[in-house]
């Protein structure tokens, strides 16, 4: 009993010093690094244009929660809030892993990474993204894990609406997670298979659309400013360049600036050095795993990783500063897709 009222005591600490690194990100954001460059779409969200609940737009529905919460409390207790709800997602999600306490300083160390740590405790979609998919990450594995149904639960189907509304494209990885996770009940042996199968199908939509994509791809350019500094108006150029400089693209997209884009502005390197920090953890993270190499979980965890970047890749390529940002919102739920899958199901069998 003792001991475990020392842990419970060592995590409660663990839980308050990453409460406030996120609240001294916060302090840094609003005081400090908001003077430096804007703060996305932070500021047009304290002072929209109409604040009309819009249940069915996500910006319009920003606008109405932020605007009506600054006119009530104030812009800084607005931040904190959407700074807490994103806390809530990370607590939420973590808690239903059962980590060790150092297992979970592993976790929260990446999630005090500077772009994860600003974007997601001030004002953002971001903020809300890490919340309802913190939520959902939750519900999902309380059911496959303790056979708790979710949808007994409102908080559950909150979160779904939330991504639905505000990141569509990430329902894609995210109902390829649980039917991974169904197939993997009723059989092991047959889930390498199914995902080989899937694949097949993404290729086939892919060509089959291939030349709606191609032109939607040479006109994306004009929903981002190509005066701005982080910008890359050229990118996509030719013909079903989305698809011939895919290969980099969704890397890059996800990195954020490239090393040359770094030499040409030096003010790209500490998010250049973030990115590849992230990737070197990863790399790490799978070395030491005491399974031994199984291609099934590979595949899982790799396709999981594709699919996110792939639809991250259009809203990220064009504007460096766009990518690191908009990465936040499914960076949390993609570790522990993987996580999950590599280090919990791989134990099972």
């Amino acid at each position: 009993m003792l001991k475990l009222n020392k842990i419970n005591k060592q995590r409660r600490r663990i839980w308050i010093i990453f409460f406030l690194v996120k609240f001294i990100y916060l302090c840094f954001a609003v005081f400090i690094y908001s003077k430096l460059t804007p703060l996305g779409d932070t500021s047009l969200y304290l002072n929209p244009p109409r604040m009309d609940f819009n249940l069915i737009n996500s910006t319009e529905l920003m606008f109405a929660i932020v605007g009506n919460l600054n006119k009530l409390f104030g812009s800084f207790i607005t931040h904190l809030f959407f700074m807490l709800i994103s806390f809530y997602g990370i607590y939420k999600s973590l808690s239903i892993l059962s980590l060790s306490n150092k297992s979970l300083l592993f976790f929260l160390f990446i999630f005090s990474l500077p772009s994860f740590a600003i974007w997601t405790s001030i004002i953002s979609k971001e903020s809300i993204m890490v919340f309802s998919t913190g939520i959902f990450f939750f519900y999902i594995i309380r059911w496959y894990d303790y056979k708790i149904n979710p949808l007994l639960n409102p908080l559950f189907y909150i979160s779904i609406y939330i991504i639905t509304l505000f990141k569509p494209q990430y329902l894609i990885p995210i109902l390829f997670f649980i039917f991974i996770l169904k197939i993997y009940k009723f059989s092991h042996n047959i889930v390498l298979p199914v995902v080989l199968i899937l694949y097949l199908v993404f290729i086939f939509i892919n060509y089959k659309y291939i030349y709606i994509i191609n032109d939607i791809s040479l006109n994306f350019g004009k929903y981002f400013d190509s005066n701005a500094g982080s910008a890359r108006p050229d990118f996509w150029i030719d013909d079903f360049d989305f698809y011939t400089k895919m290969y980099y693209g969704i890397f890059l997209a996800f990195l954020g600036p490239s090393i040359f884009e770094v030499f040409n502005k030096i003010f790209y390197l500490p998010f250049f050095i973030e990115s590849c920090f992230l990737l070197l953890i990863y790399m790490y993270t799978i070395s030491q795993s005491k399974n031994k190499f199984n291609i099934t979980y590979f595949v899982i965890t790799f396709s999981i990783i594709f699919l996110f970047l792939f639809f991250h890749y259009p809203f990220g390529i064009l504007n460096i500063g766009a990518g690191i940002r908009y990465r936040e919102g499914f960076l949390l739920i993609m570790i522990l897709f993987v996580y999950y899958v590599y280090y919990k199901l791989g134990r099972k069998e």
